[in-house]
């Protein structure tokens, strides 16, 4: 019973190494390079946003939202 142990935990180690990540999602539109005025007090202008399924996911620098585009 006791050789069963370490087979069980290399079993669920390599599962565990082989699972994939979730694909980082990527938005329908990215703006860059722009003037957009947030209406935050903090931070008012933004040059860059992201939109998907109609709705903001991001705003920010280029940077940033550069990482919301897809192929």
């Amino acid at each position: 019973m006791k050789p069963l142990i370490p087979i069980l935990l290399t079993s669920c180690a390599v599962l565990v190494a082989c699972e994939r990540a979730a694909p980082e999602p990527t938005a329908d539109i990215v703006l860059l390079n722009g003037g957009i005025y947030t209406v935050d007090t903090g931070r008012s202008w933004a040059e860059a946003a992201a939109i998907l399924d109609g709705r903001i996911v991001a705003v920010g620098s280029n940077a940033s939202v550069e990482a919301l585009i897809g192929p």
